[in-house]
């Protein structure tokens, strides 16, 4: 009974997640068409939620980040909504962005400055990464990427400049595998498909009179993921680039979206 703000599908595409600005989250079974969720989350949880901040847990499970915590949902047998599980974590502070594997193996966190992965099935930390002393986590952990490697974004925060930094991350162990180094800029979105990593880079908001007068180009930046050399680049004149949307499948093309 309220707009829906957000949806999210399951991996495995058998679940969808509606969340409303309120609030208000439902989930339902795609084939038969049953809701399998209908959860109040501001009654749950003190502090406001978005989309980023719920993960389905392969096809069964539902996570809700909280402060310190995250609410674990039964999807298979749970008829009254109820809680399933409550995770505490290590208090890193309150995640931005919740994401699991296609499997549904891990459960990533992205923090202010930290990125933490737990084991779904003990819902241990497997591993945490911190930033170091002259990095601050900027930039919104992309996505979980083919065999387990999962990618984010830093930016230098030192006198000698402002670099942003890319990387890409084994998810068992925590090592960093690759390292792009990206022209300094604000950068909005990050997406991975399956060999490339779209960044998303728009003029700086101290250079924005307004969203439908903007004073400076935004950029679509196609990286190898692989070799992390840049493949292309497209110039959006004039425009700010609201987001991204990358087929996962064998398209080719990808849709970009402006303020206007």
């Amino acid at each position: 009974e309220a707009e829906i703000d957000a949806i999210k599908l399951s991996d495995d595409r058998d679940k969808i997640c509606a969340y409303t600005k309120y609030g208000q989250l439902t989930v339902w079974d795609l084939a038969n068409q049953k809701k399998c969720l209908e959860v109040d989350v501001k009654q749950l949880i003190s502090t406001t939620v978005d989309i980023d901040e719920i993960a389905f847990v392969g096809s069964d499970r539902l996570a809700i980040a909280d402060t310190k915590k995250l609410l674990i949902f039964d999807l298979e047998n749970n008829e009254k909504s109820d809680v399933t599980l409550e995770v505490e974590f290590i208090p890193h502070g309150f995640p931005s962005e919740v994401l699991t594997d296609s499997e549904g193996k891990y459960i990533v966190m992205i923090f202010h400055d930290a990125v933490s992965v737990l084991d779904s099935d003990t819902y241990e930390e497997l591993w945490y990464y911190d930033s170091p002393e002259d990095m601050e986590t900027m930039y919104s952990l992309s996505s979980i990427y083919k065999d387990n490697k999962v990618v984010f974004a830093e930016e230098t925060t030192d006198d000698a400049g402002e670099y942003i930094y890319i990387h890409m991350v084994d998810m068992l162990t925590g090592e960093v595998i690759r390292e792009l180094e990206v022209p300094n800029g604000l950068i909005s979105e990050m997406e991975a498909s399956a060999d490339s990593l779209f960044v998303v880079r728009n003029a700086d908001v101290s250079e924005v009179t307004s969203l439908f007068d903007v004073i400076g180009d935004a950029e679509v930046c196609c990286y190898d993921l692989e070799s992390g050399k840049l493949r292309w680049q497209y110039t959006a004149k004039e425009e700010f680039i609201n987001s991204i949307v990358i087929p996962y499948k064998d398209y080719d093309c990808f849709l970009i979206e402006s303020y206007g």
